[in-house]
């Protein structure tokens, strides 16, 4: 079973012949410990985003502790499980080591490239959000932890710039799948004004890249820049109705 869980995930994840416990103690045992590059993702991984109670957190925290030795594959499948199953305690880990984010990411035999783990981490976060799983996502949606971490991965994605798609007019590579999910949980989203004023500096410089791109991710990232535009405008209402409110007040007071 270790070979088959270690291996590439070509297989059904449902295991249906083994007891559920038993499959959950190998795939936690060979999650993020492929060795061969021919082996991006394993089938433990996939077997945990249908059994998501079995997952063992600290044993994958503990891997990532380890980082530094392990190749893209191991640490992309690491990042993207913790992205897409994680509790609070797990973004506090990221958010504390925000340079994982910058190391490189994984290539698939299909020819699919994640330039760095925050291109991982972004399809983790853009999928945990719109699919059922067995962990609550309500504490997390709108955390400050949350929003750093965003922030750092669209740092992460703004620097591949025309990898983002340039325009297909001019022969240039669609954007990453992963990308349309990743804008729509974002535009579901309100961050403390702070952290949305980074994300709308971010998303300025983005732009340039979705410039023509009729793809499902550009038009993600527009609604979520539309998005975070009403999210200002509503903010700057908010202060100049508080303004109005202090000197009525204010006048009230001398009278």
């Amino acid at each position: 079973m270790e070979k088959i869980l270690g291996g590439p995930a070509y297989f059904a994840s449902n295991l249906p012949l083994f007891d559920v416990d038993e499959v959950a103690a190998v795939a936690n045992r060979v999650l993020g410990m492929q060795t061969s590059e021919d082996v991006v993702v394993t089938l433990a991984h996939h077997w945990f985003l249908d059994h998501a109670a079995t997952f063992s957190q600290s044993l994958a925290l503990e891997r990532m502790q380890r980082r530094s030795s392990r190749p893209p594959g191991p640490n992309g499948e690491l990042v993207h499980i913790l992205h897409f199953l994680g509790d609070e305690d797990a973004f506090k880990f990221f958010t504390d080591h925000l340079e994982i984010y910058d190391a490189p990411g994984p290539s698939f035999p299909d020819g699919e490239t994640y330039p760095t783990l925050g291109h991982v981490a972004a399809n983790g976060i853009g999928f945990r959000f719109r699919r059922k799983t067995e962990r609550p996502n309500a504490a997390l949606r709108n955390s400050p932890e949350l929003g750093r971490i965003i922030i750092k991965i669209l740092q992460c994605i703004a620097t591949t710039g025309p990898q983002l798609g340039a325009a297909v007019s001019s022969g240039g590579a669609p954007p990453p799948r992963f990308l349309g999910p990743f804008f729509q949980t974002l535009t579901g989203m309100i961050f403390p004004e702070p952290l949305e004023a980074e994300m709308r500096h971010i998303a300025q410089a983005m732009s340039r890249s979705f410039v023509s791109d009729k793809s499902t991710a550009a038009s993600s990232f527009r609604a979520w820049r539309k998005h975070l535009t009403r999210d200002a405008a509503r903010s700057t209402g908010s202060r100049k109705a508080g303004r109005r409110v202090g000197r009525r007040q204010t006048l009230l007071e001398k009278t």
